[in-house]
């Protein structure tokens, strides 16, 4: 029988040969290390120097595995798999925590199933920090939080193994995958979440990360996974409410991503996202989400063109 540990590091890596030692680094240079955790690399078919990196970095604590390159929602499936921590931590191979991750979380692994924190997000220089877990189920809970903005994705959170026991569905969903799966996570939380009101996760997306570089029709797949959701998991009718609203919320942003860096698929399918605009996009949604989206909103409903030439000033200003 394998031997358990207390923590299982999951690192999905596509081809970072010059980030991946860092992220490594940022894990085995924690000031609590009389805590078990092993580090599992699951590398999605990296054609550069990745593998040799990983491979020859001095630790026991590393298992490494090569599948052949397909999406990171399989890295992860991967690493889930192969996983023996009571409680599972996921790392973007570009990212790295705070070395003070495992000493600030241990003391409260007893008490829940998952625990959320703060993450400092470099591209704009952002902090954000999870909300407290009030009287409503653990779906509801994790839809509020996203729709005010803290990150729906796996790196903010550490889990429970016991929720992994029953297998996931990993659907082919470029955008929005982690939310397709933290969905089923939450709907399977028995005891508590607990949130931890400090930075503790940091990124810092390369140049060639997924959610840069894939401008294209993959893009849609985000629309599927939170329809996907509305449909499976909207029993409720706060569920359905918040899942609208997130709907509606994502829309002028892939638009706008299309619309700046890919006009051909744009021209293609603008009619396709105002269509789900519009089937979503209702003025009460607005008083579920935060202010920026609000302001998003407001403004593609308005106009699109208006919505594409705020954004652009805006990412203009910024770069100044």
């Amino acid at each position: 029988m394998a031997e358990k540990v207390k923590y299982s590091f999951i690192i999905p890596v596509y081809n970072r040969e010059a980030y991946i030692v860092r992220c490594l680094d940022s894990i085995h240079h924690q000031t609590k290390q009389d805590v078990s955790f092993e580090v599992i690399v699951v590398d999605d078919g990296s054609t550069d120097e990745t593998a040799k990196r990983v491979q020859e970095y001095p630790s026991e604590r590393i298992r490494y595995f090569y599948i052949s390159h397909s999406n990171p929602c399989m890295a992860r499936k991967k690493g889930i798999e192969e996983a023996r921590g009571e409680y599972l931590a996921f790392v973007d191979s570009d990212d790295h925590i705070d070395e003070r991750y495992i000493e600030i979380l241990d003391p409260y692994t007893g008490e829940a199933d998952i625990i959320e924190f703060g993450r400092y997000h470099a591209d704009n220089s952002h902090i954000f920090m999870p909300y407290k877990y009030k009287e409503e189920t653990p779906l509801e809970h994790f839809l509020r939080s996203a729709l005010k903005e803290y990150p729906e994705s796996l790196v903010t959170r550490i889990f429970n193994c016991c929720l992994f026991q029953k297998p996931l569905d990993y659907a082919d969903y470029f955008f929005y995958e982690d939310c397709y799966l933290l969905v089923q996570l939450y709907t399977r939380v028995c005891r508590d979440i607990l949130d931890i009101q400090q930075v503790l996760y940091y990124s810092e997306p390369s140049v060639n990360s997924l959610t840069r570089s894939v401008v294209d029709e993959r893009m849609l797949t985000g629309i599927y996974a939170l329809e996907s959701v509305l449909k499976n998991y909207g029993e409720s009718e706060k569920v359905k409410k918040y899942m609208k609203a997130k709907l509606a919320v994502a829309i002028p942003g892939i638009e706008g991503q299309l619309y700046q860096y890919n006009r051909p698929v744009f021209e293609k399918n603008q009619e396709f996202l105002r269509k789900v605009f519009r089937k979503y996009g209702t003025w009460d949604i607005l008083r579920y989400i935060g202010w920026k989206s609000r302001i998003k909103i407001t403004l593609y409903a308005i106009s699109p063109q208006l919505f594409f030439y705020v954004r652009s000033c805006y990412k203009k200003v910024k770069k100044l």
